[in-house]
């Protein structure tokens, strides 16, 4: 299974929050969370063969001529699986990760994703067998969140084919982690004892 990853210049390591004006690139290895999942993949049989990236900045000056050389792109590397993420909290990350994904799943041969639900449920039940038996329960807790965060991401890029097809605008709402978050009562306040 050939995988192609599309990132932002955070995610690819071409650049900071701040660089939003990386233009389009690509590496034929894993990079960002890809490296992390390759040696999992490599027991399904998969393997990233390029990651694609681009500034979040360069996606926003010109959404449409970015989105056509990604799917140009994705055509000529004919992978099974496109993955546009993890977009994490960076909202422009994440329209550009929808849009990117919708464009794909309507103007390639590649599909992002694209398995029934059965090779889901195996895909993951093999990855979470392989997780279990490599990692601490720190890493996996870790993970975790991610994939979480992943399916968030996911279930957002599925539903763009639930949007409506008239000629409005249509208004990106990042989605909220399903990822607790806990904070002390006490964090600012003296304790102090009394005296009698």
């Amino acid at each position: 299974m050939k995988i192609i990853m599309i990132y932002d210049q955070i995610q690819s390591g071409a650049g900071i929050k701040d660089d939003h004006d990386i233009p389009l690139g690509a590496k034929k290895e894993a990079v960002g969370p890809a490296v992390m999942m390759e040696p999992f993949l490599k027991k399904v049989d998969g393997k990233v063969v390029a990651c694609l990236y681009c500034g979040d900045g360069t996606y926003l000056k010109n959404p449409d001529e970015v989105s056509r050389k990604l799917c140009a792109m994705v055509n000529k590397l004919k992978p099974d699986v496109v993955m546009c993420g993890p977009c994490f909290n960076y909202l422009n990350y994440g329209k550009m990760a929808a849009r990117i994904a919708y464009d794909i799943n309507q103007n390639t041969s590649s599909k992002l994703c694209y398995f029934s639900a059965i090779d889901y449920i195996v895909l993951a039940s093999t990855l979470a067998i392989a997780l279990g038996e490599e990692l601490s329960t720190t890493d996996i807790s870790i993970l975790s969140t991610f994939f979480a965060v992943l399916s968030d991401e996911l279930a957002l890029i599925g539903g763009l084919d639930a949007c409506n097809n008239n000629d409005e605008d249509v208004i990106f709402v990042p989605p909220i982690p399903d990822v607790a978050a806990t904070s002390s009562r006490n964090k600012n306040k003296k304790c102090t004892k009394k005296r009698k």
